[in-house]
């Protein structure tokens, strides 16, 4: 199976879909041998399956992860700049005198405050 966003939000609906084209096609096939409809009219039907049916989801899938990659490059562009104006305010003026090291040594000790050291002790008592 196939990753897609269709499948984050309803999980199995990738697979559904596909399983209700197949059924669909079979029974366009039986009407078709049955003469209740004609090879324009399945051909027709098949067009519009692969327009909006699971073809149409990874279509879609592909063009939102297309969109979110452009939208990504384009926001980590002016990161840079909105980084330089936020530490020239007030606040980030005062933030800027504490070393990247020093917050490193923040994180790690608030980390291990909110129970870091037992989490570590679990993983380590394990092996």
């Amino acid at each position: 199976m196939s990753w897609s966003l269709v499948d984050l939000w309803y999980p199995g609906e990738t697979d559904r879909a596909k399983e209700l084209e197949k059924r669909n096609r079979e029974l366009n096939q039986r009407k078709l041998e049955k003469g209740q409809v004609n090879e324009d009219w399945v051909r027709q039907q098949e067009a519009a399956f692969e327009a909006t049916g699971p073809t149409g989801t990874d279509t879609w899938n592909s063009q939102v992860m297309d969109a979110a990659g452009e939208g990504a490059v384009e926001g980590l562009a002016t990161m840079p700049r909105k980084v330089r104006d936020a530490l020239s305010t007030g606040a980030g003026w005062t933030l800027s005198f504490v070393p990247w090291w020093g917050w490193l040594i923040g994180a790690g000790v608030l980390w291990g405050y909110l129970g870091g050291w037992g989490y570590l002790r679990g993983i380590l008592n394990r092996k």
